[in-house]
């Protein structure tokens, strides 16, 4: 595949992540946070181009990233986790408010990957076909395993596409 397919792929699967599969937990009480300006001007621009998705439940701050490869490569994985009210403190010592808090500092949060027996983000297969259908299915793929995500926000089930990653307590 070539550079110029592969950023078209791409360009397609940001969009029709941010049209579909954002819009399955946007109808759960989460908003589409665009990457504050400082990050909307680093790499975290080609990493995280939908922003974050966000929701307020009690005093928790629920969050989830649609994380893309940073190559330009059309694959995707999705990071989630909950800030606590008063935010969190790094090992390193820093503080992070809440609401600048993102899915890596806290410090139990999850990814969620296409497939339960190793960790592979949600990606065109080597003998998958190249076009706009099999970006539709890889979404289609990730709509329905992101039941898992919802489980986990009210039932703190970990599924069996789920791995835990972020920074240690």
């Amino acid at each position: 595949m070539s550079k110029r397919e592969s950023e078209n792929l791409r360009a397609i699967l940001v969009q029709d992540v941010g049209d579909r599969l954002a819009n399955v937990f946007v109808k759960k009480g989460f908003s589409l946070v665009p990457l504050p300006a400082e990050e909307a001007k680093s790499e975290l621009k080609i990493v995280f181009p939908l922003g974050r998705l966000k929701r307020m439940r009690d005093d928790n701050l629920d969050v989830i990233e649609f994380q893309f490869d940073k190559y330009g490569r059309p694959k995707f994985v999705i990071n989630f986790g909950i800030v606590p009210p008063g935010g969190v403190t790094l090992p390193w010592g820093d503080h992070l408010d809440q609401n600048v808090a993102d899915v890596s500092a806290i410090s139990e949060s999850y990814r969620l990957y296409s497939s339960s027996l190793r960790a592979r983000w949600f990606e065109l297969g080597l003998l998958s076909p190249k076009n706009e259908q099999a970006i539709t299915s890889l979404v289609d793929k990730a709509i329905v395993l992101s039941n898992e995500i919802t489980n986990w926000f009210e039932c703190k089930n970990v599924g069996k596409h789920m791995k835990r990653f972020g920074l240690p307590v």
